[in-house]
């Protein structure tokens, strides 16, 4: 994520969706409560440099 700001928006979107797994290019796999669990994480999560 290029910045914070992307990312918090990034994530309001997500939580949105229903999602039964995320799936990412690189890394693991993540299905069922483990989705909320993760973007709770992640919108926790310092990125970027914008």
């Amino acid at each position: 994520m290029p910045s914070n700001r992307a990312k918090n928006n990034w994530v309001a979107r997500v939580k949105e969706l229903d999602i039964d797994m995320m799936a990412p290019q690189h890394g693991r796999i993540f299905k069922g409560e483990m989705v909320a669990e993760f973007l709770e994480w992640f919108a926790k999560l310092d990125v970027g440099i914008a």
